[in-house]
């Protein structure tokens, strides 16, 4: 079997050449060596002589003082030897009588030191380091001081640190000159000698110390876990993540408390709409309810005008029917009168009177008919037919009259809409022409400016010979960077970013240019000195103005506008009225002004988000696009209006024939002017007549027939006279009461008119659903009442609703105060601060809620989500390590034959510890898919849930923080992963031959050479061993103390051949027993005594010498 190093030509890596210690427990006052040249040696003596003095001191020199317990191979323990012990040299305890208590006796005190020196070199290197640790005590102090002293040159004691020194100071500066480094603490000059000594770590020291001791592996698992494998540090990642996670916990809460809020606030608010609702429909009901009764009182009016429209025809009827009856009555009188005297004269007369008679109706005749002629063209032209009865000509005359009234209000509308057109247009016309000026002239630079101002500046520069760039507008150089409150900067912003600022070089020019010139507009400018230094500012506060503010970085003026806007303009920006009330200075974004405290002020006279107006920024092009985007606008209205003008037209002139037709066909006023059939009828009375008497043989018998039919026909004549004056004046008072009911509903509805407009669909609907719409004069008012009783009925149930429901909410407003106490000082549990809970909702609904979300999915998937994945893969690379370590240090094991064809394989199997297994698994759990920074399913409340648990028990829960601390250090230790055993193999096949878990139940040699391989291991693979280079930087020296006092002498050997294949340099302590096992592996022997059990002495015998002689030829 190959061993690790089967040619030894030269000695590898770094050795002990020589250790020397002074003034070291009670070897006292003098310099003592323990020389051993690199090669094995063997320290020796009675027991309570000093060798494990001499081994304490070595390892007080290379070890960690937090480490050492001292004498630990004899079991002593941790306060049965100190330093201050050693230093003071402590040699016997006394009981002091005065004081009742064991005081140890010493040999040395303040006034001594000590030094302990090793030197080692490497000679593949060709390198050497001495190693010197200086201790002191101060008066009244048990605990020495110390100082480490490293150096590559040879020091020793007699010559470096025996010389006298005024003080510790001056000692220092002596070795600093001699080349020496100093470091006054073990970390520092550990953190360097490793370096130099090529030591991987603690725990290679560690074990170094621990090999000191060691007697059997015992557990296996527990001796790799503590001395083959290290801790990785861990556990500042672990604090890391709890102070991460308690930032995410914020965030989290944060997202709870307001989804609490919104939980609690969503059915007040779901209510105060439900209340609102029934608000507004009680108040729509109220106000139906105050207008229900000009509504009728308006229908009651046209009832009447209808009424009295049909009253008038027959009062019309009635006048032409009594002048036609009084004029019958006349004729009657006159034709008795003309029978009498006919009768009186025989008849003659009676012919003469029918003849003129004939002729006077013969001519009104035919005028009659001819206006007859021209009305029915008129009729036909405004399509009706012709007329044959006075009836039907009073409802035309009616109908005409009513037309006309609206022809005429309709050309009034048509001709004011054909004025407005035509002014519109040439507003748009003249518009469209600024705009056009405006856009060629933003087009020519980047400005927002508005031209008027831009020109005053253009003349000035230009008669001035200064630069525009060097004149600058205040609006130029600045650039409002939030968009919802763009509109109300530059409202705030707007006279400021007008002003021109000159500079103090140009200040004169201008001021003189202004006084005599005239400017064709204002000009305000403002006189800055740009070499003026401002102190720093830090816009650091969002919710100010000056912070949502950029200013041109290239400016002179950029420290003066800066200030100006901290100063001037520290206007708080307030997302709802709560905020602008509760600050001095505040800003809407619906451009409510708050200043001083006291003054308010809201200038709605334009769009506040109208884009043409805004002055302020370096770039215009979003104003350009808007001007233009206004100019294509205008010119499709300009087109509009030149179609609608010119419809218009055509319609005013269609008004206007129709308007003088009717004018024209209204001029007939009374049926009688075109009656052409009554004066027929006469005709053909008078020629009857006329007939008759001409062939009459009785002429005075028939004259007085006719006397007497015509006397009879007045009489009844003037009865239906006296009848038609009768129903005339019954009529006209009915007329008179109609129209004083119709007069009064109409005041009624004058005074409401215009209310009742705004709310007349909503009426006609109401009474139309309650069946109330179909209205005469009988059923009116009956209709009227019952409208309002519905209506006070409906109110009062949408009163005790919205009495309800303000119960519900005042009481979930309360609930909701007592939950968040701290917004009682904004608000109250009342109906009227609904505004604020529904601004407050909407907040955190709309705001709030998706900030706090995002927020909190960002820490959780960038922050602590990340941190758990960089805790999970230092895991896992430990635990890698881990393997990875085990596989090479099995790879010295192969080397190492164990019995006979049998080498020794450690097993790192995963452990079964319940704990353990479930911490991993919840973390790959937490991990898993975790990476996918654009995937949501990344992130879930489980693994929020999940992780929150976990570290809550990582940083120690309330009332376990003791067994949290106990099992975080468990999970995070990955050594604690792993279970280890042992197994030994045949080389030959490397199947197994036994396991071993321990060394539990095997012989005492067994045990001991298990122990001895494992140490052998775990020592090749610390210090790096297995290199088998010549020049290899590794460090070669081990102390063995009281290995083989107990052991058998086979085991011994096995462990001193182990460790010479190793190449490692051993200082064997053991009693003098053992010399002979021993003596074949080592070089020298140094033999320890103590004389009166305070002066301890070391002799030392190169083997050779000591094979010459008897030991006990050397005592003294």
């Amino acid at each position: 079997m190959e061993s690790l190093f089967d040619a030894q030509a030269q000695r590898r890596g770094f050795r002990l050449i020589h250790f020397e210690l002074y003034n070291w427990g009670t070897f006292d006052r003098k310099v003592v060596m323990l020389k051993m040249d690199g090669d094995n040696a063997l320290l020796t003596g009675d027991i309570g002589s000093g060798k494990s003095t001499i081994v304490d001191a070595l390892t007080t020199l290379l070890v960690s003082p937090g480490r050492i317990v001292y004498n630990k191979a004899a079991g002593a323990g941790s306060r049965e030897r100190t330093l201050y012990s050693y230093v003071a040299g402590a040699y016997r305890t006394e009981k002091d009588e005065a004081l009742g208590q064991l005081k140890a006796k010493t040999l040395r005190d303040h006034n001594n030191f000590t030094v302990l020196l090793g030197r080692f070199e490497n000679e593949g290197l060709f390198e050497s380091l001495t190693l010197a640790l200086f201790l002191y005590l101060k008066p009244g102090n048990r605990t020495p001081e110390r100082f480490y002293v490293v150096s590559r040159d040879k020091l020793n004691i007699e010559d470096n640190f025996i010389p006298p020194f005024k003080d510790i100071r001056a000692l220092k500066k002596r070795l600093k000159q001699d080349g020496c480094e100093l470091f006054e603490s073990y970390r520092d000059y550990f953190s360097h000698i490793r370096r130099v000594l090529g030591i991987r770590g603690d725990q290679a020291m560690q074990l170094f110390y621990q090999t000191v001791s060691m007697k059997s592996v015992g557990n296996l698992t527990d001796f790799v876990r503590e001395h083959m494998l290290e801790a990785k540090p861990i556990e500042k990642s672990v604090d890391e993540l709890i102070a991460s996670f308690s930032e995410l916990k914020r965030a989290h809460d944060a997202v709870l408390e307001a989804k609490e809020e919104i939980a609690l606030l969503k059915p007040i608010c779901e209510n105060i709409g439900k209340y609102q609702k029934k608000q507004n429909e009680l108040l729509g009901l109220e106000r139906l309810s105050k207008l229900i009764g000009v509504w009728f009182a308006k229908e009651a009016g046209a009832i009447y005008d209808e009424k009295l429209s049909a009253l008038d025809i027959e009062v019309t009827k009635l006048n032409s029917r009594l002048k036609q009856t009084g004029d019958e009555v006349e004729r009657l009188f006159s034709k008795e009168s003309d029978l009498r005297l006919d009768i009186e004269r025989s008849g003659g007369g009676r012919l003469a009177g029918i003849e003129k008679e004939l002729q006077i109706e013969g001519e009104r005749l035919e005028s009659r008919h001819a206006e007859h002629r021209r009305y029915s063209e008129l009729l036909k032209t405004l399509g009706k037919r012709g007329v044959s009865n006075e009836h039907t000509f009073l409802s035309l005359r009616q109908e005409f009259e009513g037309e006309l009234t609206e022809v005429q209000e309709k050309r009034e509308k048509v001709e004011a809409n054909l004025f407005g057109d035509r002014k519109a247009y040439e507003r748009l016309q003249e518009r469209a022409k600024e705009i056009e000026k405006e856009l060629i002239y933003l087009k020519a630079r980047k400005s927002n400016i508005p031209q008027n101002s831009a020109l005053i500046r253009e003349q000035i520069c230009d008669a001035l010979g200064i630069k525009e760039s060097d004149l600058p507008f205040a609006g130029e150089l600045l650039k409002p960077l939030s968009k919802p409150f763009r509109g109300a900067i530059e409202r705030v912003l707007r006279n400021f970013a007008l002003s021109l600022l000159v500079d103090t070089r140009y200040y004169e020019q201008i001021s003189d240019y202004v006084e005599n010139h005239h400017l064709n507009g204002r000009l305000v400018y403002l006189k800055i000195d740009t070499s003026k230094e401002y102190e720093p500012l830090l816009f650091e506060d969002s919710t100010m103005l000056y912070s949502q503010m950029e200013v041109k970085s290239d400016t002179p003026f950029y420290d003066y506008l800066r200030h100006r806007l901290y100063y001037d303009f520290d206007y708080r920006l307030c997302e709802d009225i709560s905020c602008f009330r509760r600050h001095k200075k505040a800003l809407t974004k619906h451009g409510q002004v708050r200043q001083s405290g006291s003054r308010h002020e809201k200038d709605d006279r334009y769009d506040i988000n109208d884009e043409r107006r805004f002055v302020l920024g370096w770039e215009n092009r979003e104003k350009i696009e808007k001007l233009q985007e206004d100019l294509n606008t205008i010119h499709e209205k300009i087109d509009y209006l030149k179609e609608s003008i010119k419809a218009s037209k055509l319609e005013l002139q269609t008004l206007e024939n129709r308007r003088d037709t009717l004018r024209d066909v209204l001029r007939f006023e009374i049926f009688e002017t075109i009656d052409y059939y009554t004066p027929s009828h006469r005709i053909e009375e008078l020629k009857d007549e006329q007939k008759r008497l001409r062939e009459s043989n009785d002429k005075l018998k028939v004259l007085e027939a006719q006397l007497k039919e015509t006397k009879e026909a007045r009489l009844e004549a003037q009865k239906s006279l006296s009848t038609l004056q009768q129903k005339l004046g019954e009529l006209n008072t009915r007329i008179s009461q109609l129209k004083e009911k119709r007069d009064s509903a109409y005041l009624k509805y004058e005074q409401f008119k215009d209310e009742l407009e705004e709310e007349l669909e909503r009426i006609v609907a109401f009474v139309e659903e309650e069946g109330l719409n179909k209205l005469n004069l009988v059923n009116i008012n009956s209709n009227e009442n019952r409208a309002k009783e519905i209506l006070k009925n409906r109110i009062e149930s949408i009163k005790d609703q919205r009495r309800s429901l303000q119960n519900s909410i005042e009481k979930g407003m309360l609930n909701y105060l007592n939950r968040f106490t701290h917004q009682a000082k904004e608000l109250d549990a009342s109906i009227d601060a609904s505004s604020s809970y529904l601004a407050r909702y909407e907040k955190l609904r709309s705001d709030d809620l998706p900030r706090f979300e995002k927020n909190f999915k960002n820490k959780f998937k960038e922050g602590t989500i990340t941190q758990v994945i960089q805790l999970s893969a230092r895991l896992d690379m430990a635990r890698k390590e881990i393997t990875q370590k085990i596989s090479m240090i099995n790879g010295a094991l192969k080397l190492i034959e164990y019995n006979p064809d049998t080498y020794i394989e450690l097993l790192a199997e995963p452990t079964k510890d319940t704990e353990i297994s479930a911490f991993r698994s919840e973390l790959k759990m937490m991990t898993t898919g975790a990476i996918d920074r654009d995937d949501e399913s990344g992130f879930s409340e489980e693994k929020f849930i999940m992780m929150k648990d976990l570290i809550e028990r990582f940083a120690g829960r309330k009332g376990f923080v003791d067994i949290d601390a106990k099992w975080r250090k468990k999970v995070i230790d990955v050594r604690n992963w792993f279970t280890f055993g042992a197994v030994e193999r045949y080389v030959s096949d490397e199947t197994v031959k036994e396991y071993y878990a321990d060394s539990a139940g095997k012989s005492g040699g067994q045990k001991e050479k298990l122990a001895y391989t494992v140490l052998a291991s775990a020592l090749a693979y610390q210090f790096g061993l297995i290199d088998t280079n010549v020049k290899s930087r590794t460090f070669r020296f081990a102390m063995i103390d009281e290995a083989f006092g107990k052991g058998s002498d086979t085991s011994a050997r096995y462990a001193l051949e182990l460790f010479k294949k190793l190449d490692l340099q051993l200082l064997v302590v053991t009693p003098k027993q053992k010399i002979h096992v021993i003596e074949p592996f080592v070089k020298s022997i140094h033999f320890v005594y103590n004389k009166d059990g305070k002066d301890s002495n070391l002799v030392s015998l190169d083997i050779e010498s000591y094979r010459e002689q008897k030991e006990g030829s050397f005592k003294q």
